[in-house]
């Protein structure tokens, strides 16, 4: 029984000593928890902090954003309406102007329509030989209409007043400063024609001509066949088209030699 008893007695102490080291294990585990807690519960509330703090930043920007996109806005509302308005004044301006441009239009072609010069002789204004008349003959210009107008559309300029011979205005209007132009032929051009580069007006071409027409026509060529001295060839004949003695072909009873 004593045996007994004491092996009882040592389970006992042995129960009890696990019991109590289970117990303190237990209340350092519990601390342990408790403090991890504690530890997660303050790290949790400091990034909450963080979280809410940045988002007071957040709202704060997006609040001076607002006013800001308000601001511009109004802005841009203000400088939209500015231009329209300058808009809509040049576009009146515009249109003004335009019936402007119109009744102008219409005044111009009224006076155009109206315009009568007056009217010129004939003897005035001779023109020389044309292509298709033998050459140095003259022939009286048709004078223009009254209703004659430059200013149409469909005005047609006149034909060549002159022919190709060496013709030159001798004393050109004061204040010209200019004489008739060299062109490449070797032939002086009219003042106003193709190739010249005087500036002498409508009033002395009408002297020109008239100047023209006082002079005695020239005599017609001779035929390439006939036979003539050298010195009574006038010096332009050669640029108008003639050949020398030499290379005339003898005339013959048949008509042969001669050039076609």
């Amino acid at each position: 029984m004593t045996e007994v008893k004491e092996a009882l007695e040592f389970q006992k102490k042995e129960l009890f000593f696990w019991f109590d080291g289970q117990m303190k294990m237990k209340d350092k585990t519990i601390a342990k928890l408790k403090q991890q807690i504690q530890d997660m519960r303050e790290q949790h509330e400091k990034e909450v902090g963080g979280l809410r703090k940045e988002l007071k930043e957040s709202h704060a920007i997006l609040k001076d954003t607002k006013e800001e996109h308000q601001e511009s806005t109004a802005r841009l509302l203000k400088k939209q309406k500015t231009y329209e308005d300058g808009i809509r004044a040049i576009t009146k301006e515009f249109r003004a102007w335009a019936q402007m441009r119109d009744a102008a239009q219409k005044d111009w072609a009224a006076m155009v329509m109206n315009y009568n010069p007056p009217a010129q002789s004939a003897s005035e204004t001779p023109s020389l030989s044309t292509p298709g008349s033998s050459p140095g003959s003259l022939t009286p210009k048709t004078p223009s209409p009254p209703t004659h107008n430059p200013f149409r559309a469909d005005h047609q300029h006149h034909p060549t007043r002159h022919s190709g011979s060496s013709l030159r205005l001798a004393h050109p209007p004061a204040g010209s400063g200019r004489r008739a132009a060299q062109v490449p032929n070797g032939k002086t051009s009219p003042p106003n024609e193709p190739g010249s580069d005087s500036k002498v007006g409508g009033y002395a071409r009408r002297r020109y001509s008239a100047r023209r027409a006082r002079r005695p026509p020239r005599q017609p060529r001779r035929p390439l066949t006939e036979p003539h001295d050298d010195a009574e060839e006038d010096a332009g004949g050669f640029l108008a088209g003639e050949i020398g003695e030499e290379d005339a072909l003898p005339a013959t009873p048949s008509g042969q030699g001669q050039v076609t």
